[in-house]
């Protein structure tokens, strides 16, 4: 038992991560296409 939540918690953790990197990548790519407009 206290495995199987040791690993949903370490894939909610990964999945966090993963989503904050492809906000950041996102938010990047936001600010180049501002860029190249001006």
């Amino acid at each position: 038992m206290r495995i199987q939540r040791f690993i949903i918690l370490s894939a909610a953790t990964s999945d966090y991560q993963f989503l904050r990197n492809l906000w950041q990548v996102f938010c990047l790519f936001n600010k180049k296409k501002k860029e190249d407009v001006q």
